[in-house]
């Protein structure tokens, strides 16, 4: 009788042994696929993972494509201007300035192919120096660095952007767009690189002559602009009045020496967008 109970007893603990392990065997998996699936960014379900082949190909490209999606409105329009001269708009030298450099792009792609669109993760000031090659390692390269810095106060920084700040980035921004108009061979030569044919001749031992040709295709030389990007910021030239060689009251692009007293940036605003000194009023 003893040794039946005892049978009994061994095979109850080994039954609730077996269920004991399979119960947390079951939670912990459980508890693994919640944290799984909360640090995960992505839904549950794949999006389109019951439509058919074609639309789930079509939403995948779609999604694939809105990290190179780029688009910057007009900041300016007739209603905003209209409004700040009733109300005082403490962002309307801010909308100026973006706007003034949007069009200044524009109008330039207009007549030069070889100006591109900035790219979604490209940094201003890399964008400056790939349309202005000569710049790197040189003394213009402190007036992209002046512009960018102007540019990322105007958009981004919390500081008062005034009409004096206006118009001293209205005055880098012309000097900015000489540069790109007397860089356009460099940035013709990128896209464009040179392509050197060698000929070579060979001769068998059955004294049979073959020509070989090779083409040797030039790359773009980025190394000055490299070097400019891996220079520690403390190594950098300090700032210099080297920036002056271009006379600030100057109302003339590098390219047109008209009597007329418009600079070349207010002459790639449209009219409505033009702007117009103010004097700061006294506080």
């Amino acid at each position: 009788m003893a040794a039946e109970m005892s049978l009994v007893s061994v095979v109850l603990f080994i039954a609730t042994g077996a269920l004991v392990f399979f119960l947390l065997f079951l939670f912990a998996k459980r508890q693994i696929m919640r944290f799984a699936l909360r640090s995960a960014r992505k839904p549950h379900i794949n999006i389109g993972a019951d439509a058919p082949r074609e639309l789930r190909e079509e939403i995948q490209r779609r999604l694939t494509i809105v990290q190179s999606v780029r688009f910057e409105p007009t900041l300016l329009s007739e209603q905003v201007l209209e409004a700040s001269k009733s109300v005082p708009n403490h962002y309307l030298h801010r909308m100026k300035a973006l706007d003034a450099f949007t069009n200044a792009v524009d109008c330039l792609r207009s007549k030069d192919t070889t100006i591109g669109l900035r790219g979604t993760k490209q940094t201003m000031q890399l964008y400056l120096f790939t349309l202005c090659p000569s710049a790197a390692n040189s003394s213009q390269a402190q007036i992209i660095d002046m512009f960018c810095s102007s540019y990322n106060h105007a958009r981004h920084h919390p500081a008062n952007f005034g009409n004096a700040e206006l118009t001293n980035y209205m005055e880098l921004l012309d000097k900015v767009i000489r540069m790109i108009k007397d860089n356009k061979k460099r940035r013709a030569a990128a896209l464009y690189p040179a392509v050197e044919t060698e000929v070579r001749l060979r001769r068998d031992c059955g004294k049979r002559e073959s020509a070989e040709t090779v083409r040797h295709t030039g790359k773009s030389n980025n190394l000055r602009l490299q070097a400019r990007r891996n220079q520690p910021a403390a190594s950098r030239p300090e700032h210099v009045e080297q920036f002056n060689m271009v006379d600030k009251s100057s109302g003339y692009s590098s390219t047109d020496h008209s009597s007329s007293g418009r600079g070349s940036v207010e002459r790639l605003i449209s009219p409505q967008h033009s702007f117009k000194p103010e004097r700061d009023e006294a506080v």
